[in-house]
């Protein structure tokens, strides 16, 4: 949850981090419930979220049928994030790894990554062609101001 909050941050700032704002909008997220029992599933993800701006908003099928009428009468319920969003992969996958490379990364394009793994201290990938590159995970990169 951390990771998914530090995203909701930066998602805005992609043109000042990136040089493009790779098509984001901020449309909202909605997970559906076919049953009672995925509804509970759903609140308690719900409880797990508290506190991290997630602000997920519980709707029973009532509330369901009058915002979102077209989903019609067999879903249970569900709950909406407002504040989630999308951008485009194909533009800002390859907008990030320019920005890092003129930071000075070393980034490759067209590699497979064999494995990637992490030994409670740091996330290791090892690339087919014998490459092993490692990271200890920091709150904050440098290069996000």
């Amino acid at each position: 949850m951390p990771l998914t909050q530090r995203a909701h941050e930066l998602w805005g700032q992609l043109p000042a981090l990136i040089g493009i704002d790779g098509e984001y909008v901020r449309s909202g997220h909605l997970k559906l419930a076919a049953s009672e029992a995925d509804m509970a599933l759903l609140e308690a993800y719900r409880e797990r979220t508290r506190g991290f701006g997630m602000h997920l908003e519980m709707l029973d099928r009532r509330a369901l049928a009058r915002r979102f009428g077209w989903l019609g009468e067999h879903v249970a319920g569900g709950s909406f994030c407002p504040d989630d969003g999308h951008a485009n992969p194909r533009l800002v996958s390859p907008a990030f790894g320019r920005a890092a490379g003129a930071l000075g990364a070393d980034v490759r394009a067209g590699v497979r990554v064999a494995s990637a793994e992490h030994d409670d201290a740091r996330f290791i990938l090892r690339t087919d062609d014998g490459l092993e590159a490692s990271a200890s995970p920091c709150p904050k990169p440098p290069f996000i101001r």
